[in-house]
């Protein structure tokens, strides 16, 4: 998927549909950290501007890729700001 890039090229399916990122109309957070060299966040951002939600959030973070969730700093850095945000939109 990463190689072809096929998610914000339209060419992904899933379950025999193609995946439409403009049909995503429901709350997004978009988590990056600033050296991730597998997801770099230039390489992320396309897909803030193929949905159509009202409600996007940019999380941006330093670190790596797996540092971003699982690193020492991951617990104070990162999982508040996603516990918050979720907590805001759960009912």
């Amino acid at each position: 998927m990463y190689k072809e890039n096929r998610l914000i090229r339209g060419n992904l399916t899933l379950r025999d549909r193609t995946v439409d990122l403009a049909q995503v109309t429901t709350s997004v957070l978009v988590v990056t950290a600033g050296a991730d060299h597998i997801a770099p966040r230039h390489t992320t951002m396309p897909f803030l501007d193929a949905i159509s939600s009202a409600d996007v959030t940019h999380l941006d973070r330093p670190g790596g890729h797996i540092g971003l969730m699982a690193g020492s700093k991951a617990r104070k850095e990162t999982w508040p700001h996603i516990t918050e945000w979720l907590g805001k939109r759960s009912s």
